[in-house]
C-alpha cells in the first residue's frame, strides 16, 4: 500500500465520521484496519517485528495526535488494538478518524522507508476500508 492508499484510508474514516458514524464506530473501523495490517505482515516479519513496527509508528504519529500519544503509553509491550479502541473511543469521531488516518500514513511511509514502495504496496494490497467493518463489535 502506497501514501495515496494510506490518504485513501485517512479520507474514508473522516468522511464515515462527518456522516454520523459515532466514535465507537471509528474506533472499530481503525481497529478492523489494523487486523488486516498483522494479517499481511506478521508473516512475514513475525510477531514481535510487527509490534516493533506498529509501535514506532504510533511513537512518530503520536507526536501530532494526542490521543495516540496515550494510546502508546498504555500498551506498552504488543500491539493492543483493545486499548487503542478504548482510548480512542473518549474523543470524537472526526478527531478520531483524523488521527487514524496520521497513523496510517505514518505505519506505510515508516514501511515503505525500510522495505520500498513498491514492496509495501504489493504486502498491504488488501488493505482497505470495507463499508461495514465487523471487528468484533455489534452494529447498532
Amino acid at each position: 500500500m502506497d501514501s495515496e492508499a494510506s490518504d485513501r484510508i485517512g479520507f474514508a474514516l473522516v468522511q464515515r465520521a462527518t456522516e454520523g458514524a459515532d466514535s465507537a464506530h471509528v474506533a472499530d473501523e481503525i481497529v478492523a484496519i489494523l487486523r488486516q495490517i498483522e494479517s499481511a505482515l506478521t508473516p512475514i516479519l513475525g510477531r514481535r517485528g510487527m509490534t516493533v513496527l506498529f509501535k514506532r509508528a504510533l511513537s512518530l504519529a503520536s507526536a501530532d495526535t494526542p490521543w495516540l500519544a496515550a494510546v502508546n503509553q498504555q500498551s506498552r509491550t504488543e500491539m493492543d488494538f483493545d486499548v487503542f479502541r478504548v482510548v480512542s473511543e473518549a474523543y470524537p469521531p472526526v478527531t478520531i478518524a483524523e488521527g487514524g488516518g496520521a497513523f496510517f500514513k505514518t505505519f506505510y511511509e515508516l514501511l515503505g522507508s525500510l522495505i520500498g514502495a513498491s514492496l509495501t504496496a504489493q504486502l498491504l494490497s488488501t488493505v482497505s476500508v470495507a463499508p461495514t467493518i465487523d471487528s468484533g463489535r455489534t452494529s447498532p
